[in-house]
């Protein structure tokens, strides 16, 4: 992949970034991203960043062209509000093996989910910057399927079948 820079906040995605990093990912052919909006999803911030859902407008319509996309800011904001942000912050070591398990997922989903029957989203865009401290996942936006909730848990028949898919991932 050609050198792109790595986005810190969802503030700093643009059209332009944007455009560039899905017709390199093969997603977009013709079309341009004219204006992108982002909002914040989950359970408020993630504890270790933010991730947001992205908006694109397009100049035309494209087939393959995703209407959202959900984007990963591990560490986003300086501002955010995350204790093991500051904890991180404050350990360099730390740091870096937090930026290497950002990595880690992005190598998952390059080299690990298409030899896997395990259902994941679709990776549009993945880069990380272990010496930068960056980090950004544009991931398929699987947001009409049923959330869970990290507070209530969830019901058994649930928890049976993430344990069979990370049973059918180690056994791959």
């Amino acid at each position: 992949m050609s050198r792109i820079p790595i986005p810190v906040i969802p503030d700093d995605l643009t059209p332009d970034w944007l455009t560039t990093v899905l017709r390199e990912a093969g997603v977009l052919d013709e079309a341009t991203v004219t204006s992108l909006s982002t909002t914040i999803i989950g359970q408020e911030y993630g504890f270790t960043g933010i991730v947001t859902r992205v908006t694109p407008e397009y100049d035309r319509v494209e087939p393959d062209a995703p209407a959202s996309i959900v984007a990963k800011f591990p560490n986003a904001a300086g501002e955010s509000l995350s204790a093991y942000r500051e904890t991180v912050q404050r350990d360099p070591v730390g740091a870096r093996r937090y930026y290497e398990r950002c990595a880690r997922e992005i190598w998952f989903y390059q080299q690990i989910k298409p030899l896997s029957a395990v259902l994941a989203p679709e990776m549009y865009y993945g880069a990380a910057d272990l010496d930068e401290g960056r980090f950004v996942l544009l991931l398929q936006d699987l947001g009409a399927m049923r959330m869970g909730d990290a507070l209530t848990g969830c019901p058994a028949s649930d928890a049976g079948a993430v344990l069979r898919a990370a049973g059918t991932l180690h056994a791959g």
